[in-house]
């Protein structure tokens, strides 16, 4: 196993995919989804969260980074798929779905994959698998896009997201198994060599790289889908090329009148997997839908319904539905109906069968009244219809009818059911499968064929002991051996419809239904609803299960020689509840299985009654259980005193009378039946009955005698019942015939179906009557005169009831009279050829009959003027219009023409679809001829404009001054006998530059760095922005791809630079835009001039010089700042600076001069400050000291002297 982790992208934009993830995500359950284009991956749902969890809104959002990896899934180092480990923010808990399509930049490869699961808050992955072989296929390489969108479960769009993948090479994932490689040829297959295709086949191509099973589906249609077909085969290819052949059945083109060419759209397979390996399409020949072989017959609707009562009693016993089918074959053909209401309560299937010859005919399908009237479902009900060839499997048709607004009250309820009286069982049957001879002699034997509806002919044999009931289905239908044949008995214990635990049981023997164990014992579960398996095989061990078996078996019976099927049942009557002299409620059948089935075929039969499905518990019949001893096995007599066997009854009802008795337990009732119809009861004491003949023919009526012990005994009539009187119509002369002679047969057709016919009695214009024989069918009058006459026949039957008919016509020997007025004589474009003419006769007319080149004619009404000839070919041809009269006189006119129907053959070469101009003059060029009567002239046509005519011989068509959009451009060639063709392209006009503007930076822009961003906004409303060129002082262009709105230069230069764009659209239209900006990237320089550092000031003031200086951008301003105190912000040109008030000490000034790019530069300088007047560096310096020194020198030396001269003593005087 392979696998290599990838890195997150950023958010970008979703292009396509959220309209396709709702409809997946709507169409599955909350289940992990991950079938697009690959299959199902399981996903890992985080502990504590139930996968069927309903959460009533989840929230939560994209989280990035998302990650990627390749999954190497056969070891054979290649990746299968390509992970998308979608990271997730879940704010609310709830069932998520993140759908994501993958694509490259142009959208030529694009996957659609979702993933689902329940999380609860916080963060979370989903892991998006997608099919690595459409990457190998599509040979692109990576990084790939994945947009991505998250769904919470009630649909509500949470988050979009977009991921991009590692730089996968296409080369690094498995192949596609197989590929299709059109084109794809199509013939047609006459496979019963009478001239026309039997199939259309089409030869799928296909490139192999793994040998296997490969299936191709094909969909066949025409451009308005009036004709569609599907077919689908399948074949072993070896690696290489290879094709699949796809046959479809020629009768349903026939049918459809449409000429090809065809559209069949294909999808290819992989067999065992069913993996989807590509889809193509391809065209057909031209073929003509005459070309193709008619299907035998075809529906042709409306159908009609009609209920049909049997019994006479004003309630319908079927709804017949009366199929219309055309047949082209003449064969026996079988329809299958599924009568249903539109909540499908109510469901019946029927089927009918009819020969049918050559033309219009019906095939009558009767659904059984019973069952609507039991659903109590009102119509009008859906009757979906299926065609086929008696014996065949092969579809014709469908059709779906709607019946009238029956109600369900208009139908008669099902028959009552004779209950199953249970016989006593003298020998105890071996429950081994195996119905021996002896064995089951003395049980109660229902023919289970006799029921309407059932198909597997069977039957149920009965019979009890005082503890066990002993019960086998002999199906003598079922002569093939089938692990899924079955059997299987139900029983209302409490026999009062109501289902309910312990009271109802249901076996079942065999292997159909998922019958478990292949023996299986059910009880109603009221908990549930429903049944469920008590024990499979029976347990012994559970309460009053002890003799409890079932076995089924495949050999003769004393029914059949043959091999066939037979099941046997040993039933205690402990656990049914029940015992001697009880009633059980039973149904021949159960929840998993018909009563009996023969899987194979799909026969099955029932009792009491056929359904489709298990009836329901009120629908069960009565089982009786035989008392213990036996009691009264003697069947009582009965006689039919009249009336006599072969009497005719010339009404619809039949009276009887008849003599019973019983030595037992005595007579208990009658059941009386007509023709096996649905019995009426009558009480012991009556002795006669009237019952309604709903039919004239022979009819059979039984009585049967029932004692108190359930034994019977039958006796039957056969009457002829005849109502009707006979059927009789004259069939020449017609009615209303005008004849050219007065000598006139009168011939007639005559029946009676049930007592035959007696005579004739013949006479002409109330003359004398002539007496004809039953078996005489005309009689010729001689001489009659011109003018009307009148011949009027009845006929008697031999039940006494007469029918008569008269018959008027004309005597008449003058001709019509015929005149052909189109077409005339000469040239002809079309192979369906408008014949008109007028004709008359001074007694009418009887038809016109018109014939081609001297084949079989068309008859016509008498009123006919006209009539198109279709499909005439080529070349010259004799057409003939004959009028007859009434009579049977004709006259005829003919013309000569000549028919030219093919259309020439055109192409255009240039330009291609989807070609995009970017001028507005668009040359169109084509070739083309016409083999029989040549090029004519041509039309040129710009979007369904106005036709240019160009003349014969011109190939080429320059469309001038043509707006910017899509167009179409249109060729009609015409040829001499005005016959077309029509060849169009579609192209692209773009004259029209995009728009293009520069959205940063402005114009005279200034960056600090040498890096410069250039950002812009682009479009072009036609052929859209193919890509985009950057270019910065006029250098070499980098191209830059469409969708791209950004571009940096970096390592640009100090200066003033140009940056310029020019947008390309796909038409190679050209936008240049461009914004002059400057860049600085480096500092000013400055240099403190004075004080020079170190220097001592005898001042608090002082100033500050420099210099500075800026190449590029300029100075902007220029910061001092003292001793680290505020910042003094003097203008770009100052470069000194007054300081006053410094006090005596050391001070640091800093000059910092910032450019107009934001860079700056700082210089600082030291200084000391001292003003004392005796300090030597003060403002007087030494000389300061110095006199200080002298003044106190001087005046110590003047106060001495005064000393001195205040001491000294006065001279005397």
């Amino acid at each position: 196993m392979r696998v290599v982790e990838g890195r997150s992208g950023s958010r970008l934009r979703v292009w396509i995919g959220v309209l396709v993830t709702v409809l997946m995500v709507a169409a599955f359950t909350p289940a992990v989804l991950s079938r697009s284009t690959m299959s199902a991956k399981s996903q890992t749902i985080p502990a504590g969260v139930s996968s069927k969890a309903v959460v009533l809104a989840g929230a939560g959002h994209f989280a990035p980074p998302h990650s990627d990896s390749g999954y190497d899934a056969n070891g054979n180092g290649l990746f299968d798929f390509l992970l998308v480990n979608a990271s997730v923010q879940i704010t609310a808990p709830g069932n998520f779905t993140v759908s994501g399509t993958l694509h490259d930049a142009n959208n030529t490869l694009q996957i659609y994959n979702l993933t689902s699961a329940g999380l609860p808050a916080g963060p979370a992955n989903l892991t998006i698998w997608f099919d690595g072989r459409p990457i190998n296929q599509s040979g692109i390489d990576g990084p790939y896009t994945v947009d991505l969108v998250l769904f919470n479960e009630n649909f509500s769009l949470l988050d979009f997201g977009t991921h991009t993948t590692q730089p996968y090479s296409h080369l690094d994932f498995d192949p596609v198994p197989a590929f299709m490689t059109p084109p794809h040829p199509d013939s047609g297959q006459d496979t019963n060599a009478n001239g026309l295709f039997d199939l259309l086949n089409v030869d799928v191509q296909v490139q192999v790289n793994v040998p296997a099973n490969y299936s191709a589906s094909a969909f066949l249609h025409d451009a308005s889908f009036t004709l569609t077909l599907f077919t689908f085969a399948s074949v072993f290819l070896p690696i290489g090329p290879g094709s699949i052949r796809v046959s479809f059945p020629g009768g349903p083109i026939n049918q459809s009148g449409i000429d090809g060419p065809y559209t069949v759209e294909l999808q290819l397979y992989e067999s065992a997997t069913g993996l989807p390996l590509g889809t193509n399409t391809t065209t057909t020949q031209a073929y003509s839908h005459l070309a193709f072989d008619p299907i035998p017959a075809f529906m042709t609707p409306p159908h009609s319904d009609s209920g049909l009562d049997t019994n006479g009693n004003g309630l319908f016993d079927f709804l017949n539905v009366d199929v219309q089918v055309h047949a082209n074959l003449a064969e026996n053909y079988t329809v299958n109906g599924f009568l249903h209401d539109a909540n499908f309560t109510l469901t019946e299937f029927a089927s009918g069968s009819a020969f049918l010859p050559i033309g219009p005919g019906s095939v009558p399908v009767s659904f059984p009244g019973g069952p609507i009237n039991q659903s109590g479902v009102d119509g009008p009900y859906t009757v979906e219809l299926q065609l086929s060839e008696a014996g065949s499997s092969v579809v014709l048709g469908m059709n779906t009818t709607t019946t009238q607004a029956y109600s369900h009250l208009a139908f008669d309820g099902p028959a009552p059911v004779t209950p199953i009286q249970s016989s006593p069982a003298v020998t105890t049957p071996t429950i081994d499968g195996m119905i021996t001879s002896g064995e089951w002699n003395d049980s109660t034997l229902v023919n289970l064929t006799a029921i309407s509806g059932n198909t597997l002919p069977a039957y149920l044999l009965v019979k009890n002991s005082p503890t066990m009931l002993y019960m086998a289905y002999d199906a003598v239908g079922d002569t093939s051996l089938s692990s899924n044949d079955a059997a299987a008995l139900s029983f209302d214990t409490g026999n009062d419809a109501v289902p309910s635990n312990g009271h109802e049981d249901q076996f079942v023997q065999g292997g159909f239904g998922g019958n478990p164990s292949d023996q299986s014992h059910w009880v109603y579960n009221s908990s549930l609803g429903f049944w469920s398996v008590e024990d499979a095989p029976y347990n012994p061990g559970l309460p009053n299960h002890t003799g409890l078996a079932s076995a089924w078996g495949y050999g003769s019976s004393p029914a059949l020689g043959a091999n066939h099927r037979m099941y046997e049942f040993a039933i205690p009557l402990a656990l049914l509840g029940s015992g001697p002299n009880q009633t059980l409620g039973f149904f021949g059948g159960a929840q998993q299985s018909p009563g009996v089935v023969d899987t194979p075929t799909f026969r099955y039969s029932l009792w009491p009654i056929f359904a489709g499905g298990p009836i329901p518990l009120g629908s069960y019949g009565d089982l009786i259980v035989a008392g213990a001893g036996g009691g009264d096995t003697t069947p009582p007599t009965i006689a039919i005193n009249s009336p006599a066997s072969g009497a005719i009854i010339p009404v619809n009802s039949i009276t009887l009378n008849w003599s019973a008795s019983d030595t037992g337990t005595g007579l208990d009732h009658f059941e009386l039946s007509l023709d096996g119809g649905t019995p009426i009861r009558l009480d012991a004491n009556v002795s006669g009955y009237t019952v309604s003949a709903p039919s004239d023919g022979n009819h059979t009526v039984q009585v049967t005698a029932f004692d108190g012990a359930n034994n019977s005994a039958a006796a039957s009539v056969t009457v002829t019942v005849d109502t009707t009187p006979p059927v009789l119509s004259i069939i020449y002369p017609v009615a209303g015939a005008v004849l050219a002679t007065g000598t006139v047969t009168v011939a007639w057709a005559a029946s009676d179906a049930t007592s035959g016919l007696d005579h004739f009695e013949l006479s002409l214009d109330g003359g004398a009557v002539t007496v004809l024989g039953p078996t005489e069918g005309n009689h010729t009058f001689a001489g009659l005169s011109q003018g009307s006459h009148t011949a009027t026949l009845v006929a008697f039957d031999l039940a006494g009831h007469t029918t008569a008919v008269a018959r008027s016509f004309t005597v008449d020997t003058i001709a019509p009279s015929i005149t052909l007025s189109a077409p005339a004589a000469g040239y002809l474009s079309t192979g369906n050829v408008v014949v008109t003419w007028t004709a008359s006769d001074n007694n009418g007319l009887a038809r016109i009959e018109v014939s081609l080149d001297g084949g079989a004619p068309i008859a016509l009404g008498a009123s006919a003027t006209s009539t198109t000839l279709t499909g005439v070919s080529d070349g010259p041809h004799t057409i003939r219009v004959q009028a007859f009269d009434l009579a049977g006189s004709s006259a005829s006119d003919s013309v000569v023409v000549t028919v030219d129907t093919t259309a020439p053959t055109a192409s255009l070469t240039a330009p291609t679809s989807g070609q995009l101009f970017g001028t507005s003059s668009v040359q169109l060029t084509w070739t083309a001829s016409d083999a029989t009567s040549g090029i004519d002239h041509f039309e040129v046509r710009l979007d369904g404009g106005t036709p240019i005519n160009e003349p014969a011989g011109t190939a080429t068509y320059t469309f001038t001054g043509v707006s910017d959009g899509s167009h179409t451009l249109a060729l009609r060639a015409f040829d001499g006998a005005g016959n077309t063709i029509l060849a169009s392209v579609a192209v692209t006009v773009d004259t029209t530059v995009p728009i293009a503007s520069l959205t940063t930076p402005a114009s005279g822009h200034l960056f600090g760095t040498s890096s410069v961003q250039l950002t812009w906004t682009a479009s072009d409303a036609t052929s859209g922005i193919d890509h985009f060129e950057v270019r910065l002082d006029g250098g070499t262009p980098v191209t830059v791809a469409a969708g791209t709105a950004t571009y940096t230069f970096t390592g640009v230069s100090d200066g003033t630079h140009t940056l310029a764009l020019k947008a390309f659209d796909r038409a190679g239209n050209t936008v240049l835009v461009s914004v002059a900006v400057s860049v600085d990237a480096t500092a000013p320089t400055v240099s403190i001039v004075g004080p020079a550092s170190g220097a001592v000031i005898p001042s608090s003031a002082s100033t500050v010089t420099w210099t500075a200086g800026d190449a590029t951008s300029g100075i902007d301003h220029v910061e001092i700042r003292v001793d680290g105190g505020t910042a003094q912000t003097l203008s770009a040109g100052a470069t000194t600076y007054a300081l006053n008030g410094l006090s005596d000490g050391t001070h640091t000034v800093n000059v910092t001069v910032v450019d107009k790019a934001g860079h700056s530069s700082s210089k600082s300088v030291s200084f000391r400050v001292d003003t004392s007047f005796v300090s030597p560096s003060g403002p007087y310096g030494i000389v300061g000291l110095t006199s200080i020194i002298v003044l106190v020198v001087v005046a110590l030396l003047a106060v001495l002297l005064i000393i001195r001269r205040r001491r000294r003593p006065r001279a005397p005087t």
